[in-house]
Parts: structure tokens; sequence; C-alpha cells
């Protein structure tokens, strides 16, 4: 055997002696684990009178670790718990350019490269009517001529009943049906 520093080893017995009182010890307070109670270390010791005895490390709660600075870091987060990343899981819808004005001055052809091709087209001379459906609501473009051909001059915009509607809001839900449709 070895000598230790400090010196129990020297006294036959002593070093044992000490491991059982300190195991009774930390028994008769309970048996503190970490973060896994199946981690805790028991080891059968032998004290002199030839007893079983077992020695438990106890494992005390820690700071949160320090980085090299010695500022404290974040403690880790529990898996299980939703994470800030997981809630905004959905990206956000893309910007979609709905102002209505934009429509003014277009002729037929940028008119349905912009919305499609119109669901209804009423001629009443000299002007045409270009009417375009969404979910739930309906988009009246007007044409009337002018020098260089047909031009977009008026629109306005209903729910599926004849209630009015904000134009933008129903120019908002013609764009996005377009894009979903164009993308799937």
């Amino acid at each position: 055997m070895s000598s230790s520093a400090s010196g129990l080893t020297r006294i036959p017995g002593v070093r044992h002696a000490v491991l059982i009182a300190a195991a009774l010890a930390l028994s008769a307070c309970g048996t503190v684990f970490g973060d896994d109670p199946g981690e805790a270390d028991a080891t059968g010791v032998t004290g002199p009178s030839g007893e079983t005895g077992q020695v438990v490390e106890v494992i005390s709660p820690e700071p949160a670790p320090e980085s090299e600075a010695g500022e404290p870091q974040a403690a880790a987060q529990n898996p299980a718990a939703p994470q800030a990343e997981t809630l905004a899981a959905l990206p956000p819808e893309p910007a979609i350019d709905d102002d209505p004005q934009q429509l003014i001055g277009m002729g037929p052809a940028s008119l349905s490269a912009f919305l499609g091709a119109p669901e209804l087209i009423r001629r009443e001379a000299p002007a045409s009517l270009w009417q375009y459906r969404a979910e739930d609501c309906v988009l009246d473009v007007v044409l009337y001529p002018d020098r260089s051909g047909d031009k977009v001059t008026y629109l306005e915009a209903r729910e599926d009943g004849a209630t009015k509607m904000a134009p933008r809001t129903c120019l908002n839900k013609l764009l996005r049906a377009r894009n979903d449709g164009a993308g799937g």
C-alpha cells in the first residue's frame, strides 16, 4: 500500500472506518443522484469488522458552467421543450404587390400576363369588362379604347354577392391563388 498525503493509511483500519462513517452519514441523509439515477456510483466497502457498507458519490447541483472569460453560459434546454425555431416553422407569406393602381393603363396582353385569362369577357361597345374570380371575391376590370388600343381605365371588387369590397383585398387573393397554382 502506498502512503497518501493525508496520512490515513498509516493507521491500519482508519481509512476503512472513515469511509464507512462517511457512507453511513450519507445514507442517513438520503441518496443524492445526478441527472440520471442510474449514474450514481455505489461501491461495496468492507469495514474492519467485516460488515459491508456502501459509499455513494454525492453529486451536488452545480452552477451554470462559465466560459473562459468567466461569464456564465446558458444552461442546456430541455430537448422536449419547444424551441423558438420550431414555433416559427411556417415561413411568412411572400410579399405581393397588390396595389390595384398598377393595373390602370395596362393593355389586354399585359393584363393577361399579370392576372391570367379572365373567367368572363363582356363587350359593351366601346368598352369591355374582364371578370376575375378568387376564393370569395370578384374583380371587374374595365378596358376602354384610346389612341394606342384598349387600356384598363377602371376596376371594382365585390364579394360573391353584390357587396363592394376593397379592390386591393380581392387583387391580393387573385395573385396568391395564381402563385399557388403556378407553384403546385
